[in-house]
């Protein structure tokens, strides 16, 4: 079975610790950098326009697009909100030092999060 970009979208999606738990057990890769390549054109489309709107009028939605291309499982996680995640992938060993496209790390994410949070 395919379990690539699986915790990603279990994370954005509303996946919990025991769900996050089974794919790790299942060898879903934990530092994975999301890619939606353009061939998946709704998914793609939908995360452009979104990203875009992000500039104008910033949501929690928005800065999730915004920051997607190349975040990890663990900078979702923090980006979400749901930090009971982050914990299990930090204590799986979730790395820290990767960056998305934009040149941001989980720990940038946290501090960005927590500095301004979004409605």
């Amino acid at each position: 079975m395919n379990l690539r970009f699986c915790l990603h979208f279990g994370v954005i999606f509303n996946a919990d610790v025991q769900t996050v738990s089974f794919l790790l057990e299942s060898s879903a890769d934990i530092n994975e950098q999301l890619e939606i390549p353009m061939r998946k054109k709704g998914w793609w489309l939908l995360l452009k326009l979104l990203s875009f709107r992000h500039k104008v009028s910033p949501s929690a939605l928005t800065y999730l697009a915004y920051n997607h291309r190349g975040a990890t499982p663990l900078m979702l996680s923090i980006m979400t909100g749901k930090f009971d995640v982050t914990a299990l992938l930090l204590s799986m060993g979730a790395r820290l030092d990767l960056v998305n496209y934009r040149g941001k790390s989980a720990a940038d994410t946290w501090f960005t999060s927590r500095l301004n949070p979004t409605p």
